[in-house]
């Protein structure tokens, strides 16, 4: 803040509207610092501070709730608490990690990165909205024409809508569908299969914009690498979303270490909803775990990359590139480890090689150190071929 200004005289509740984009032009402020909310919600407030000229900083939300707890030892959610400790995060001088940098979060203003984000988050509503109206045609079919109530509505045919939608909603005609034995097809649930073929059409023309982004030069090189682990369009854009530059995660342009951890490579997952956050208990209790364990980071990220898994890794199918063959053997097969220990009673340096069961025989958990697996070597990837 410019000037000597109390606190009391700048508490505002402010809301999306031209008041107050006037109360904060009237502050003289040089900075506006933020908490992630929703994407179209933050937008208004990042496209004020654009147009005032002014710096724009990000507290994340696990950041805020430990501080919150910090500064005022309440665990209640309250707006004026927040915002109370999202400026005082800020500004703590105590709050410094150990490179000296405050908790702030590394966002890069791209305009390729925030069209790309407007056009997925598009091409989510419009899938979220076709899937309700799919799930509500199944019901109505079920007593209207059972026979073809559990066909797929996803494929796309050579006459650009799916062949059944089509028929239903007397777009086409589909030889395979023959007479039912019930009501027949209302008038209600051909305009909802024609609500849906709007909706695929829809969809298919923003994964084209998606596609078009990520053509551009500046993605060139991170396609490459996304390319070798056979993701998808979607995946692709949300990759990007998240890990966009990679050098968000490097220090100096290098990864950072502390001991021999990779703090980098850490974040990386982290940023991509690979990362746990640990609550430990006192209580030793037969009912009580000592270490509660639950995942952060990004859900959408994390659904996603768990998708791929299950649909491109898993299947014993053959692979398409190296990177895949990597992947495929550590869930089909058993590995070795090797580490390095001390021999207690000479206390001189030995190899052991430790026999591992694979990924597919530690089930679900298995399903995790896959993923963990997985986004390190992209991290690698990444490192190598993008970090001069």
């Amino acid at each position: 803040m410019k000037g000597n200004t109390q606190l009391n005289e700048i508490a505002y509740k402010l809301e999306c509207n031209a008041e107050a984009i006037e109360i904060i032009k009237s502050l003289e402020s040089d900075a506006i610092i933020l908490e992630p909310t929703g994407y179209w919600y933050a937008s208004f407030w990042v496209n004020c501070a654009k147009k005032l000229g002014m710096d724009i900083y990000w507290i994340s939300h696990q950041q805020t709730k430990i501080n919150r707890q910090h500064y005022f030892k309440t665990k209640n959610k309250d707006d004026y608490l927040d915002a109370l400790t999202i400026a005082l995060t800020y500004f703590d001088k105590s709050g410094l990690d150990d490179l000296g940098n405050p908790p702030i979060l590394n966002n890069y203003d791209h305009d390729s990165i925030d069209l790309l984000r407007r056009t997925f988050h598009e091409r989510e509503q419009l899938d979220k909205n076709k899937n309700s109206l799919i799930n509500q045609l199944r019901q109505r079919l079920c007593c209207e024409f059972p026979e073809i109530a559990q066909r797929d509505f996803e494929y796309i045919g050579v006459k650009g809508c799916n062949p059944t939608l089509g028929h239903i909603a007397g777009l086409t005609k589909n030889p395979r569908i023959k007479a039912t034995a019930r009501t027949g097809v209302s008038e209600y649930s051909q305009l909802l299969a024609n609500d849906i073929i709007m909706y695929q059409t829809r969809i298919s023309i923003k994964e084209q914009e998606l596609r078009d982004i990520l053509d551009l030069e500046q993605f060139k090189l991170y396609r490459q690498v996304f390319n070798q682990f056979c993701f998808g369009t979607i995946t692709q854009s949300l990759l990007l979303l998240h890990c966009y530059p990679i050098e968000r995660f490097l220090v100096k342009g290098k990864p950072y270490f502390k001991g021999d951890h990779d703090i980098s490579l850490r974040k990386f997952q982290a940023y991509l909803g690979l990362g746990y956050s640990y609550q430990i208990s006192g209580d030793t209790s037969a009912k009580q775990d000592k270490v509660k364990k639950t995942w952060k980071g990004s859900d959408l990220m994390r659904s996603h990359l768990y998708a791929h898994a299950m649909v491109t890794i898993c299947p014993n199918k053959p692979a398409k590139t190296e990177i895949m063959t990597k992947l495929k053997n550590s869930w089909l097969n058993p590995r070795k480890h090797t580490y390095f220990t001390r021999n207690e009673k000479t206390g001189l340096k030995i190899e052991v090689t430790q026999e591992l069961p694979s990924f597919k025989a530690l089930g679900k958990d298995g399903l995790c150190r896959l993923l963990f697996y997985e986004t390190r070597l992209l991290y690698q990837l990444l490192t190598q071929n993008l970090v001069k």
